[in-house]
C-alpha cells in the first residue's frame, strides 16, 4: 500500500473500504497488505479475493483481464462480479479459501479490450492460498500467464504439418497412373477431410465448359446432407470466374444460417485460369454455417492450381504423343503422294489418316465440280450407306457443315448437331443422326491462290468440344488434300485444254477457206454444235437502241425450233442484264430463281432448256454480239465446255471482223483515193533532208491534192522538186515548223501567215512511214476569212471597251459635280463614289483584254492595289487561278474597299504602315476552297471595333457572301486591321470548253393593266446583290412581301419546291448556273413567275418554258410592276 501501484494503487488508497467486508485499510491484517503490496508491485495480472465474501482487489494488468467490470468490481465480492461464470469458478475458490490447497487452470480463452479492440487471448490461472499468522487462509492471491503466443505457434506447426501432409498425398494421387476422374475424386476427398467440409467437387471448365467431376461427399444425414445438384456447382463457379477470383457463399456479411445461400450451408469456389480464360476450378461446402479464413481459402487455390497444371501437363503428354503418331501418318503419306499413280487410293488413305490423326469416327473428302455448285464425294469412312449416296453429290449451298465452310469460307465446328441451328429440320441433320454421327467439323480446302476446291470433314459419334487449336497437324494434312485436288484438277484441265486447242486450230483453218464473213460463222457454229451436242447454236447482233436482237446466223436440230430473224430485247430483261456483265451460263431455264418469271415464260416459249452465252462487249456492260449455244432439255455446263463457247465467240467475231475489215480497207482505198481528190482541205505528203549547203533543212512535196494546188497556188510542176530551189521566196518558218516535226516525230498544229501567198493556214503536221525516211504528211485549211473576221470582231471590242470607259467617265465627273459641292462629307461621298467607278471600270479593261474570258486572280488584285505597292508596303504571293468575270467585278470592288480603308485609317496611313496578302487554295474537286488573309501592321492603334457598318463594310461582307457564296471575317485587332476571305472554288474559278445556248425567239411578256400587288407573297431570285436590293425595294414599295434575293440555285430551288408564295421573280443566270430546274418546280406548282435578264434574244429558255414572260435588264421599277401585275392576273407561271 505504499507504493504507487499504477492506476489500482491509486483506486485502491481511495477506495471507501469501511464500506466493504474488509473494513478501514488501517485495521487490514498483515497478510492482506503485503499480499496487496506484492500485487501493486508485480507486472504479470495479479487478483486478491479476501474474506469469506472474497472482496476483490487487482492491479493494473488484471484489471484488463475483466474489461467492462472494472472499475465497479474493486471491493465488490466476486460471486457478484462473476456471477455468469460462478458455477465454475466459484467451488474452486472455495476449496482454495477452505484451506485445501492451492488451485490452476490452463490456457483459459478471455476477449480482452486491448487499445479500444476485443481480441482473443489464452492464459493459464493459478489460485494460492494467504495464509494468516493463525494459519488458516485469510484470502486468495490469483496470478495470470498469458499462453496466446505459445499456443498460436503451436497451432501454426499443427497446421502446417497437416497441410504438409496434405500437399505431399495431393502430389502422390496427382503423380499416380490412373485416369482422370479418379485423381479428382481423390483430389475432392483429401481437400474436404483436411477442412473438415461436407463437401468437394472438382470443375473442368476447359472451352467454355462447366463439367462436375471429381464430387466427394462425406455422406447423407441430418447435418451433412446429400451433395447438391450439378446446376448448383456449376452456377457456384460461374459466379467465381466471373468475379475472377475465390468466391465465398454466404458471404462474411450474410447471414449464418443452415438455409444460408439457398439452404446449401458455407460455400467456397476457387476458379483457375489459364491463358485469361476460366480452365477449372474446385469447391468446398460446409453445411453449417462456418467462417472461412484466409489461409483455407488460399489451400483451396494451391490445390486447385496444382491439380489443373497436373491435369494438363498429363492431357499435353497424351496429345503431343497423339500429335507425334500423326505427324508419322502424315509424314508416310506424303511420301505416297509424291509416288503413287492412283488418286482415289490416296484419297481412301486421306480419310484414313484424317480420322486417326483427329481421333475420329469417320472422315469424308469432297471436290468442288468445275462449276462450283457442288461438292462430290471422292472418298468416306463411318457413313451409313444411305447417308453415303444421300452425300455422294452435295449442293454446295445446303445446310451442311460442308455447305455452311464453303459458304464462310472457313473452317465450321459443330460440337453437337443435334443442337446446330443452321442443320435444325434439314435431310443433312437425319442423315448425320442415322450414321451415329454427333460432332462434325467441315475444313475447306483451297489452291495456292486462294480459290476454294474442295472439303475434308471428321465426324464423332458422341457431342464432343471442338477447338481450333485441336487442329493444326490436320490443316497439314488438309494441305496435302488440296494438293493431291490441285494436281489431279490440272492433268485433267491439262488433258482438256489441249483437246480445246485442237478444235480450234481446226476451226481456224475451216473458217480460213471461207471468204465471206456469214458463211465463216455458219461453219463454225456447226462445227461447235457437233462438238458439244447442243441443240442449236445462233449468233445474236443486239441493237439496244431499237429494242432489238438480231439472229444473225443459227443452226441447230429439230429439237429446239428456229429462232425468228429477229426478238424484242424488253422480254429478256434479266438475261440481256447479265449477259451484259458476264458470260451467262443457265443449266435449268425454267427452275433457275436469277430470272424473272416473264423472262423464264420468254426463253421457254423459244424452247431454251439450257444455254450459254458468250457476249463480247464495248467497255464493261455494253453488249454487242452474242454467241448462244442451246440445249432443249436442262443441262449442267461444264467450266471447260463455257471456256471452248467463250473462245469460238471471240474466234468468230475476229475472223469476221478480219474479213469485213479487208473488204472494206479495198472498198476504204478505193473511196480515199476519190475523197483525196475531191476534198477541199489540202492534203500533201513530203519527204525532208538536213544536208544541204549551211546545214539548212529542204523538203518537197512528193505526192498532193488538187485542193493543195488551188490554196497554195503551186502549180503541177512543183511535185517532186526541192522547194528551195522551186520556190526560193518560201518563208523560213515552214521549213522550221515541218523539220521539227520530220526530227522529233512528234505531230504539231499551228496557224501562219504566209506572206508570199498572201493568206492565213491553219496547218496540221504529222510525221508517217519509217522514221528513217523523214516523211511528214500536212493537212491545211485556208483560214483567210475567219482571220479577217476575226480583225474586224478585235476592232469592235476595243470599240465597245472604249464607249464604256466614256460612259463611266461620264458617270464619274456627274457623280462628282453632283455630289462634290457644299459641305465635306458630301465631297468625301464623292470621292468614296468616284473611286468604286474607277475601279470598276479597271476591272473592265481588265476583263476586256481578256475577251471577257476572266482575269488571273493576281492580276485582280494588282489592278486594286496598283497605287498603293511603292516601297514594298503591300507584300501579296499566292497561286495562279484565272477567275470568272462576275468574281474578277465582285473580287476587285471588295480589294478596293480594303486597300482604300487602310490608306485612310489603316496600316498604309502611316509611312511605317503596311499590308500582307497572301492566299492559297485547300480541299479537292467540290469541296475545293480559296482562302485570302489580308494582315495590316504599322498604322494607329485601333482601339475598338467601329460602333456601325459603313457601305464599305458591307460592300465587302454581303456582296463576296451573296453573290460567290463567301465567308468574311473582320478582326479589328489593336496592331491592324485583319481579313479573312472564304470562297468556294467552284464559284469563282473559270471554266472553259463551255457551248453557246442556242437561240430562241424573244418571249413577249403578257400585256395588262397594272393590278395590286399589295400582300402578295414574292419570292426573288437574283444573284446580283445591288440589283437584288433594289428589286426587292420595289416589290416591298407596291405592298409584296418578298422572300429574298436569294443568289444560289440550290437555295432558289429549296425555296421553289417548299416556299408559300403567290408569284416569283427569277434571275436567269445564277452565277453561271440557269434558272430553269427551279422555273419548272415553280411552274408545276401552278405559281405565276417572270424571268429578269440581261440577255435578250441570245439565250434559248428550255421547252415548257417558252411562254414565260421575260423583263430585261437594267430593270424599270414600273416595268418590274407591271409584268408581275400581269403574270398574277392572268396566270403565266400555270
Amino acid at each position: 500500500m505504499t507504493g504507487p501501484g499504477g492506476e489500482m494503487g491509486g483506486r485502491i488508497r481511495s477506495h471507501d473500504w469501511s464500506a466493504t467486508a474488509l473494513g478501514p485499510v488501517d485495521s487490514w491484517p498483515r497478510p492482506l497488505r503485503t499480499a496487496v503490496d506484492v500485487m501493486l508491485g508485480a507486472a504479470a495480472p495479479i487478483g486478491i479475493c479476501w474474506g469469506p465474501d472474497l472482496v476483490l482487489l487487482y492491479n493494473d494488468a488484471w484489471r484488463r483481464l475483466i474489461g467492462a467490470r472494472h472499475p465497479d468490481a474493486l471491493g465488490r465480492p466476486a460471486r457478484e462480479v462473476f456471477a455468469e461464470t460462478w458455477d465454475k469458478i466459484g467451488p474452486v475458490l472455495d476449496s482454495v479459501l477452505a484451506g485445501h490447497g492451492a488451485a490452476a487452470a490452463e490456457d483459459q480463452l478471455v476477449r480482452l479490450d486491448r487499445e479500444g479492440m476485443i481480441e482473443e487471448a489464452w492464459f493459464s490461472f493459478t489460485a494460492n492460498p494467504i495464509p494468516l499468522d493463525d494459519g488458516t487462509v485469510g484470502g486468495i492471491l490469483n496470478i495470470a500467464q498469458e499462453t496466446t503466443a505459445a499456443l498460436k505457434a503451436a497451432e501454426q506447426v499443427r497446421h502446417r504439418k497437416a497441410r504438409e501432409r496434405l500437399l505431399l498425398d495431393l502430389s502422390d494421387t496427382l503423380r499416380a497412373q490412373a485416369p482422370a476422374l479418379t485423381k479428382t475424386t481423390e483430389v475432392s476427398r483429401l481437400l474436404a477431410e483436411h477442412l473438415g467440409a461436407d463437401h468437394a467437387v472438382y470443375c473442368d471448365m476447359r472451352a467454355g465448359g462447366r463439367r462436375i467431376e471429381g464430387v466427394y461427399s462425406r455422406g447423407s444425414s441430418a447435418s451433412a446432407p446429400q451433395v447438391p445438384e450439378d446446376d448448383f456447382w456449376q452456377g457456384l463457379m460461374d459466379r467465381a470466374a466471373e468475379a475472377g477470383g475465390p468466391l465465398v457463399a454466404p458471404g462474411p456479411d450474410d447471414a449464418r444460417s443452415s438455409a444460408g445461400d439457398g439452404g446449401r450451408g458455407a460455400c467456397v469456389a476457387v476458379p483457375v485460369f489459364r491463358d485469361g480464360a476460366p480452365s477449372a476450378g474446385l469447391a468446398v461446402r460446409a453445411a453449417e454455417p462456418r467462417d472461412w479464413t484466409a489461409e483455407e481459402i488460399s489451400l483451396i487455390a494451391e490445390v486447385a492450381t496444382r491439380t489443373e497444371t497436373a491435369l494438363e501437363r498429363v492431357r499435353t503428354e497424351e496429345r503431343l504423343a497423339k500429335e507425334l503418331e500423326a505427324a508419322k501418318l502424315i509424314q508416310r503419306l506424303s511420301g505416297l503422294l509424291i509416288s503413287a499413280d492412283d488418286p482415289q487410293a490416296l484419297f481412301d488413305r486421306i480419310v484414313e489418316v484424317a480420322a486417326a490423326v483427329m481421333g475420329s469416327d469417320g472422315a469424308s473428302i469432297q471436290i468442288l465440280d468445275s462449276t462450283g455448285d457442288r461438292l462430290e464425294l471422292a472418298a468416306s469412312r463411318g457413313f451409313h450407306p444411305d447417308s453415303a449416296r444421300f452425300w455422294q453429290s452435295v449442293d454446295a449451298g445446303s445446310a451442311s457443315t460442308c455447305g455452311e465452310a464453303l459458304r464462310l469460307g472457313r473452317r465450321v465446328l459443330v460440337p453437337d448437331v443435334e443442337a446446330s441451328a443452321f442443320m435444325e429440320g434439314t435431310d443433312d441433320l437425319e442423315h448425320y443422326l442415322r450414321s451415329g454421327l454427333r460432332a462434325v467439323q467441315s475444313t475447306p480446302l483451297a489452291t495456292r491462290g486462294g480459290q476454294p476446291i474442295g472439303m475434308i470433314s471428321t465426324h464423332w459419334r458422341t457431342p464432343r468440344p471442338l477447338k481450333e487449336a485441336d487442329f493444326a497437324l490436320f490443316d497439314v494434312l488438309a494441305r496435302q488434300a488440296a494438293e493431291l485436288i490441285e494436281r489431279t484438277q490440272s492433268e485433267s484441265d491439262a488433258r482438256k485444254g489441249e483437246d480445246r486447242q485442237r478444235f480450234l486450230l481446226k476451226l481456224s483453218d475451216a473458217m480460213r477457206a471461207e471468204s465471206d464473213a456469214d458463211a465463216q460463222a455458219e461453219l463454225a457454229l456447226e462445227m461447235l454444235s457437233d462438238k458439244l451436242g447442243t441443240d442449236r447454236c445462233y449468233v445474236c447482233v443486239f441493237r439496244l437502241d431499237e429494242d432489238k436482237g438480231e439472229i444473225a446466223c443459227q443452226v441447230g436440230n429439230d429439237r429446239v425450233p428456229p429462232l425468228p430473224a429477229s426478238v424484242r430485247l424488253s422480254d429478256f430483261s434479266d438475261a440481256l442484264r447479265m449477259a451484259s456483265e458476264e458470260t451467262m451460263v443457265l443449266h435449268n431455264v425454267p427452275r433457275d430463281e436469277s430470272l424473272s418469271e416473264i423472262d423464264r415464260e420468254s426463253l421457254g416459249q423459244l424452247g431454251l432448256g439450257a444455254f450459254v452465252a458468250a457476249t463480247l462487249r464495248r467497255g464493261e456492260s455494253t453488249p454487242l454480239w452474242s454467241l448462244v449455244a442451246v440445249s432443249a432439255r436442262p443441262r449442267r455446263w461444264t467450266p471447260d465446255e463455257v471456256a471452248l463457247i467463250e473462245a469460238v465467240s471471240e474466234r468468230i467475231w475476229t475472223t469476221g471482223e478480219r474479213t469485213r475489215a479487208e473488204a472494206a480497207q479495198r472498198f476504204s482505198e478505193e473511196r480515199y483515193r476519190a475523197l483525196f481528190e475531191a476534198i477541199d482541205v489540202g492534203f500533201c505528203v513530203t519527204e525532208f533532208r538536213f544536208d544541204t549547203d549551211g546545214g539548212r533543212s529542204d523538203y518537197r512535196v512528193l505526192e498532193a491534192n488538187p485542193a493543195f494546188y488551188k490554196h497554195t497556188g503551186f502549180p503541177q510542176e512543183i511535185l517532186g522538186r526541192w522547194l528551195r530551189e522551186a520556190a526560193p521566196d518560201l518563208e523560213e518558218h515552214w521549213y522550221e515548223n515541218y523539220g521539227r516535226v520530220a526530227r522529233t516525230r512528234e505531230p504539231v498544229r499551228f496557224e501562219q501567215k504566209s506572206d508570199m501567198l498572201g493568206r492565213w493556214f491553219e496547218v496540221y503536221a504529222f510525221p508517217i512511214g519509217d522514221p528513217e525516211g523523214l516523211h511528214v504528211a500536212v493537212l491545211f485549211t485556208d483560214i483567210s476569212e475567219r482571220k479577217h473576221a476575226e480583225d474586224h470582231q478585235n476592232m469592235l471590242m476595243a470599240e465597245l471597251d472604249h464607249r464604256v470607259k466614256n460612259i463611266l467617265a461620264v458617270v464619274q465627273s456627274i457623280a462628282r459635280q453632283s455630289l462634290g459641292r457644299g459641305a465635306a462629307n458630301s465631297s468625301d461621298a464623292a470621292e468614296r463614289l468616284v473611286g468604286r467607278i474607277n475601279t470598276l471600270a479597271r476591272s473592265h479593261a481588265l476583263l476586256a483584254g481578256s475577251r471577257w474570258r476572266g482575269a488571273e486572280f493576281g492580276q485582280v488584285l494588282d489592278t486594286a492595289i496598283a497605287a498603293y505597292r511603292g516601297r514594298g508596303r503591300v507584300v501579296a504571293e499566292g497561286p495562279d487561278l484565272k477567275v470568272t468575270p462576275k468574281a474578277a467585278q465582285t473580287l476587285n470592288l471588295a480589294f478596293h474597299e480594303l486597300v482604300t480603308n487602310a490608306a485612310k485609317y489603316g496600316g498604309l496611313s502611316r509611312p511605317e504602315g503596311s499590308v500582307r496578302i497572301d492566299w492559297h487554295l485547300s480541299g479537292s474537286d467540290e469541296d475545293e476552297r480559296l482562302t485570302l488573309r489580308w494582315v495590316e501592321s504599322g498604322g494607329p492603334p485601333i482601339l475598338a471595333a467601329p460602333d456601325r457598318r459603313g457601305f464599305g463594310s458591307t460592300l465587302i461582307e454581303q456582296t463576296l457572301r451573296h453573290e460567290l457564296s463567301g465567308e468574311v471575317t473582320l478582326d479589328f485587332a489593336r496592331e491592324g486591321l485583319r481579313a479573312l476571305i472564304d470562297l468556294p472554288t467552284k464559284r469563282v474559278r473559270a471554266r472553259t470548253g463551255k457551248g453557246t445556248p442556242k437561240r430562241r425567239k424573244k418571249a413577249q411578256p403578257i400585256p395588262s393593266e397594272p393590278g395590286s400587288l399589295h400582300e402578295k407573297r414574292v419570292l426573288l431570285v437574283e444573284d446580283e446583290y445591288l440589283v437584288g436590293q433594289e428589286t426587292a425595294e420595289t416589290l416591298r414599295s407596291a405592298g409584296c412581301d418578298v422572300t429574298g434575293p436569294i443568289g444560289t440555285l440550290p437555295e432558289a430551288l429549296r425555296l421553289a419546291v417548299t416556299e408559300d408564295v403567290d408569284a416569283a421573280v427569277l434571275d436567269v443566270n445564277l452565277g453561271g448556273e440557269f434558272v430553269w430546274p427551279a422555273a419548272r418546280a415553280l411552274k408545276a406548282r401552278g405559281i405565276p413567275l417572270v424571268f429578269a435578264t440581261g440577255y435578250s434574244d441570245s439565250i434559248s429558255t428550255p421547252p415548257g418554258l417558252e411562254n414565260i414572260p421575260r423583263i430585261e435588264k437594267p430593270l424599270a421599277p414600273g416595268r418590274v410592276i407591271a409584268a408581275l401585275s400581269a403574270a398574277l392576273t392572268r396566270g403565266a407561271g400555270r
